[in-house]
């Protein structure tokens, strides 16, 4: 921090600034939403809609995991006082809105040249686009986050020359909370360069500002201990963790020595794969977090480790799974180094310095959290966050003139550079739309299946459990603003991450059974219980029966001699992509 007499604010065109991207962004939106059938990226936001809304068929609850207290209550009572409007969905275009018009200020406020702003926003394209197709809450948070931190950066760099609108920059920084609250505190650590350029004069203003989002974190974070403090909850939280390192950390993936650390917790091999890729967590007594957690200690002790061979078997993995999406970042980057590299060569020592330390803060944290878990939802805000450090992190009482006097070689090389990055992001992005229509096909086919299987089944209000949450019928059956899989009565029963917890619990007292194992037990007898599954033509569906028969044999045997099988009762097929309806049957009673 320093202490440096501020440039007083002018009353530029640029004071405006937040008001001109706000436009820009909500045509983009407005033309997009028009123009694609947008989907949620992840199973987490239809799953999160589904909680407070109710619209699985169980009671609307407001415990959900990452959202705040503060939002999921506020998105329950309007679901109570309208249930047919996707309030979700409009929530979250609406937080995007706000975080894509926060970015698309510092290229308007920036004055640089034509040639660097064509880059930065022709590299920052693909990745804000993919982000308003493919939605998620998680890649909003991180727009409203990163983008009120790349304004104050370029505020900061540009020596305060414009008005900072504070109030738009709260609203992001409050939203971005709101949608996910742990994450937004975690990733507070991307605010470092701005640390290194402020003042004390800067940090003074910011004391309200500061106050306010701290008694915002203590509000909510209060009323989310009051809601939730009974023991089943915080058992509930606890076991999460541990199982969200099972099927997202790499010491929980299959390899070499894994049948060993098998034998350690008494699990067969059928057994592994019902739990990690079909998410089969019913049994509380086969699958414990004390069980979960020996199984990843002895996994993670037979696995490739941290050691070089490990680290470099991790990062092939992580290129050779995002081929099509990391090269437009990498050619983007490298003409954005050609063309602002000599700006920070040409600064002092000392603000060099800070420079050097702002770009390692960002690149180190950019990097290890990629390699945790490389997922679009993170790492694209992060690569536009990055690409737009590297403009801004060197700007400084910059003379127009400055760019001119660039070699024009360097603008030429640039140019190719992002070219380059351009076709390739064409390229993946022709691909990924392609795929996106085809889902607005298979959305279709799920909604009007299930309406005419619920009105074909004699059952008055069927029980529908899915055999593969991964490939989960709401994530694909459903949308940001069509949020609902059918008007009939059906009760899909929470699955994935939802299980263990109070709304999980509450849904099987409904139901009239006390546990998860019961409840497979009863399916097996009980002809209002459904087995669903939405098929790929790339799924092996057989295989997925296979496991479920055999988990069934083995921890059901002894009711059944001869075995269990799924019985096909209705299949409906579109284009190769099949929802198929099962019920489990006991053979040789």
């Amino acid at each position: 921090m320093t202490e440096q007499p501020a440039i007083p604010e002018q009353n530029s065109p640029a004071k405006a600034v937040i008001g001109r991207a706000l436009l820009i962004s909500a045509a983009v939106i407005i033309a997009l939403l028009m123009s694609l059938s947008v989907k949620y990226v992840v199973n987490d936001d239809p799953s999160f809609a589904m909680i407070v809304s109710g619209s699985d068929g169980f009671q609307a609850s407001a415990d959900v995991p990452f959202i705040s207290r503060l939002l999921s209550q506020l998105l329950v009572a309007l679901y109570g006082l309208a249930p047919a409007v996707p309030w979700y969905g409009i929530t979250l275009y609406l937080s995007a809105w706000l975080g894509l018009g926060i970015l698309l200020s510092v290229p308007l406020a920036g004055k640089w040249s034509r040639t660097t702003t064509l880059v930065l926003v022709a590299g920052w394209a693909p990745y804000l686009l993919f982000g308003l197709y493919n939605i998620s809450m998680t890649n909003v948070t991180l727009w409203l986050q990163l983008g009120v931190f790349l304004h104050l950066l370029l505020w900061l760099r540009s020596d305060r020359c414009f008005r900072l609108c504070s109030g738009w920059l709260v609203a992001g920084l409050v939203v971005g909370y709101l949608w996910r609250w742990e994450m937004f505190l975690v990733f507070s650590v991307f605010a470092a360069p701005l640390l290194l350029f402020v003042t004390r004069k800067d940090v003074r203003k910011c004391v309200p500002i500061l106050v306010g989002l701290c008694v915002l974190v203590t509000v909510d974070r209060s009323w989310e201990f009051v809601a939730t403090g009974e023991p089943q909850y915080r058992q509930y939280e606890s076991f999460n963790r541990v199982r969200g390192r099972f099927h997202d950390r790499a010491e929980g993936q299959q390899h070499a020595g894994t049948p060993k650390a098998l034998r350690q917790v008494g699990w067969s091999e059928n057994d592994y794969r019902a739990y990690h890729e079909l998410w089969m967590l019913y049994d509380e007594q086969a699958v414990t977090e004390t069980g979960l957690h020996e199984f990843l200690v002895a996994n993670g002790s037979e696995g490739p480790g941290l050691g070089l061979s490990g680290i470099v078997e991790r990062v092939k993995n992580i290129v050779q799974g995002n081929k099509m999406v990391l090269p437009p970042f990498v050619f983007v980057v490298l003409a954005l180094l050609l063309l602002h590299g000599l700006d920070w060569w040409q600064a002092d020592n000392s603000e060099r310095w800070r420079i050097v330390v702002a770009l390692c803060v960002v690149a180190l944290g950019t990097c290890a959290i990629c390699y945790a878990r490389f997922v679009s939802r993170v790492s694209f805000p992060l690569f536009v966050y990055g690409m737009g450090v590297l403009v801004v992190i060197g700007r400084r009482q910059r003379n127009q003139e400055s760019d001119v006097r660039r070699v024009r070689s360097v603008h030429v090389i640039a140019g190719i550079f992002a070219l380059t990055g351009i076709g390739l992001a064409a390229t993946w992005a022709r691909v990924d739309l392609s795929a996106l229509r085809s889902e607005g096909n298979q959305r279709m086919l799920i909604q009007n299946s299930l309406e005419s299987f619920l009105k074909e089944t004699a059952s008055e209000k069927p029980v529908l459990i899915q055999l593969d949450p991964g490939v989960a019928i709401m994530h694909v059956g459903c949308g940001p603003f069509q949020e609902r899989l059918t008007e009939q009565s059906v009760r899909i029963v929470p699955s994935g991450w939802n299980m263990r917890s109070p709304r999980y619990r509450a849904a099987l007292s409904q139901l009239q059974v006390t546990s998860g194992q019961e409840l497979l037990a009863r399916a097996a007898s009980d002809l209002s219980v459904y087995f669903v599954l939405y098929a790929r033509p790339w799924d092996d569906v057989p295989r997925v029966k296979r496991i479920w028969e055999t988990y069934y044999q083995e921890h059901f045997g002894g009711v059944a001699k001869g075995g269990y099988r799924l019985e096909s009762v209705r299949r409906f097929e579109s284009a190769g992509y099949q929802l198929l309806f099962f019920q489990m049957n006991s053979l040789g009673n």
